[in-house]
């Protein structure tokens, strides 16, 4: 997955509405002093996509900005070479939706309930929420976790990354004849 373009509104440090690009950058740092949001900006992206984040899981109504009533994630992104919007917002009201951005400029509809686009996610990346904490996300101390973590779980997180699984399915099945 390769972000194209965040937009926060209303989540954490971001009262007021965020834009950040990342199409046409092959690298990118976030930098700035504690409590600019540099934290926030990653929260953004995975709760745009999973719908929970480390420091508050599904309790994210605690993530909206202070005073206000509402807060939303936008985040476009790119997996094998097809471009995807994902959009949550919360109070959960309609608004929460995962499309295909296609090459005309249309978009086509994938799923418009929080479950349902949680699950397309997941398919899209080939990563449940936990694993994408873990590999790609890495929150703040958390590196180590994926380190230390016990050798079934970090063969479990590589195997799912690298699509091992295909490997394994035809071992057993080669097994069973």
């Amino acid at each position: 997955m390769r972000p194209l373009q965040l937009e926060l509104r209303g989540f954490t440090a971001f009262r007021e509405r965020v834009v950040v690009e990342f199409s046409g950058r092959t690298l990118f740092a976030i930098t700035g002093p504690t409590g600019a949001g540099k934290s926030s900006l990653l929260d953004g992206m995975t709760w745009a996509l999973y719908g929970q984040v480390p420091r508050v899981g599904r309790q994210t109504r605690q993530l909206i900005s202070h005073g206000e009533k509402s807060m939303s994630a936008r985040l476009d992104f790119t997996v094998r070479g097809e471009s995807y919007r994902v959009v949550r917002r919360t109070p959960a009201t309609v608004g929460t939706r995962l499309e295909q951005l296609l090459p005309d400029g249309t978009s086509l509809p994938l799923a418009d309930r929080a479950s349902d686009v949680t699950e397309q996610i997941e398919q899209l990346l080939g990563m449940d929420y936990a694993t994408f904490t873990k590999t790609v996300l890495l929150p703040q101390d958390a590196f180590d976790s994926f380190l230390r973590g016990d050798d079934q779980q970090r063969r479990m997180i590589l195997t799912r990354l690298l699509g091992l699984g295909t490997y394994e399915e035809a071992r057993r099945s080669a097994r069973a004849r």
